[in-house]
């Protein structure tokens, strides 16, 4: 399991992971940035819609979830591959300068962006001297 710090800099994972159903999760890639308020998580989930997407958190874990379905109808024929249904699965610790309160989603164009600040008193500061 990966911790999310707002002193990592940047890292990207990719891989699968065993979610106890028949076909195991696919585990998305992702990236950190880290930056001054705090971070910011981007997770590959091409082909998920809004509904499609899970975001949880309890006790330090954030996990996201995903289900990619495909559907075509009757009549159509299918001249390439079609991609393949996926679920993805992701489950990251906190670290405990974030603020679990601050986490906002968006998903747009197959990538989904959690922004997650910092406790106010983990920011940087300058400490004016007297």
């Amino acid at each position: 399991m990966n911790t999310i710090s707002s002193s990592s800099s940047q890292s990207t994972c990719g891989g699968t992971c065993d979610v106890g159903g028949s076909a195991p999760a696919v585990k998305p890639d992702y990236r950190i940035e880290r930056h001054d308020e705090g971070v910011t998580l981007h997770l590959a989930l091409p082909g998920v819609s809004k509904d499609q997407v899970g975001v949880s958190l309890e006790q330090g874990l954030l996990t996201i979830t995903g289900e990619r379905t495909v559907t075509v109808p009757e009549a159509w024929k299918a001249h390439r591959e079609l991609p393949h249904p996926a679920t993805y699965k992701l489950v990251v610790r906190l670290h405990r300068e974030l603020d679990p309160t601050s986490i906002r989603a968006n998903l747009a164009d197959g990538v989904l962006r959690l922004g997650i600040e910092r406790h106010e008193a983990a920011k940087p500061r300058t400490i004016e001297v007297n």
